[in-house]
């Protein structure tokens, strides 16, 4: 269900898709950043200001004055009296109504480079340092954490396999099942942390965490890319089975390296198009298919920019990692998701920083209320 709330600042009344609690965005009538709840909030109409002392107030048996005792009256419009108090018991003229639908920016496809994809990754990173700091801390929390379990899950295979290899092929099993649940959870968590920040929220850690209603889709999606690339490495090596009979060692041995290196590139090159289908799901809340079919029509025309950037980026971290005997990776896991959704932000034409991942209007749908002039639709007739 779309998710209803007011602007703190202006108290417009506001409404955006489902799948965007937690989310930084912008009020489109006064520009104030907010943060979307994660549910509904009901509406809570301004205090009003207190009333205007003026010179026909009188004391007598009303505590109010003549002007208060008379804002009902049918001539006055049930808002001043003619003097021009404000009547601070009327309706507050700042009521909207809920639009039918919140929108979203349309995205649109957009070329970029490596040395942008590099620039705006370095830029990103150093003007958010602490954020990203913060993050790679949770990250290696959550990394060592798993891979602890998962040592665990090993242990038990090898103490309890020993007399009965189905026991050692089930604890295997769970453990590559665990590997990929809480491989997942530590993506989903940095993608959705890089958003927060990407658009500009002060508070980016505010739903990281909140990943449940996409979790499920992104471990399938996972699996199925993973799936996708194999099965085009092995198009690509089936032509082997043709020399097979030739029983010729040198034919044999050309062939697989010609086939290997063709599996190679293009494993890379579907990896690489299919590579940002979870920035479509967590951002836009997309289904599997339609996110592995976005990244793809999204990545078209980049990737050998995608690739350069990476290959660089891949150098650097390798170099930091090994100079810093490992704890280089509370830097490496932020730096890696923050590239990830900078990639999609490029090349989906976002803007980064600051700015909304929504329209240009704002991160939400709303329309004005009634300026101070309006009728109030609740005075007396």
């Amino acid at each position: 269900m779309p998710i209803e709330f007011n602007c703190p600042q202006c108290h417009h009344r506001l409404r955006t898709p489902d799948g965007t609690e937690g989310r930084a965005a912008v009020c489109p009538n006064c520009s104030q950043q907010v943060t979307i709840p994660s549910e509904s909030v009901p509406s809570t109409p301004p205090s009003p200001s207190p009333p205007s002392p003026t010179p026909e107030a009188t004391t007598g048996d009303s505590p109010f004055g003549q002007n208060a005792a008379n804002t009902n009256d049918p001539a006055l419009g049930g808002v001043a009296a003619s003097g021009g108090a404000f009547n601070p018991y009327a309706a507050p003229s700042t009521e909207t109504e809920l639009p039918q639908e919140g929108t979203v920016a349309e995205l649109t496809p957009t070329q970029t480079n490596a040395v942008e994809i590099l620039l705006t990754a370095w830029n990103t990173f150093r003007d958010n340092l602490m954020h990203f700091f913060l993050l790679g801390l949770v990250l290696m929390a959550i990394y060592i954490g798993g891979y602890i379990i998962g040592l665990v899950f090993g242990m038990l295979a090898a103490l309890l396999g020993q007399q009965n290899m189905a026991i050692f092929w089930v604890f295997q099993v769970l453990a590559i099942i665990w590997a990929q649940i809480y491989g997942t959870f530590l993506s989903a968590v940095g993608v959705r942390y890089s958003l927060n920040v990407t658009a500009g929220s002060q508070e980016p850690m505010q739903g990281a965490f909140n990943i449940l209603p996409y979790f499920v889709r992104l471990v399938l999606t996972q699996l199925l890319v993973v799936l996708l690339v194999y099965a085009v490495v092995l198009v690509c090596l089936a032509p082997l089975l043709v020399l097979i009979p030739l029983q010729d060692d040198t034919i044999m041995l050309g062939g697989a390296i010609f086939l290997g290196i063709i599996a190679f590139i293009a494993a890379i090159y579907v990896g690489i198009r299919l590579s940002l289908a979870s920035p479509f799901i967590i951002d836009r809340n997309q289904g599997i298919v339609e996110a592995i079919s976005s990244s793809a029509a999204y990545t078209k025309g980049n990737v050998l920019a995608i690739f350069l950037a990476a290959l660089v980026i891949l150098l650097l971290m390798i170099f930091l990692l090994i100079f810093t005997c490992g704890l280089g990776m509370v830097i490496f896991f932020p730096f890696q998701f923050m590239t990830i959704v900078l990639i999609y932000r490029l090349i989906t034409g976002q803007q980064i920083g600051g700015q909304s991942p929504f329209s240009e209007e704002g991160a939400v749908t709303s329309e004005p209320g009634p300026s101070a002039g309006d009728t109030n639709p609740f005075a007396g007739q």
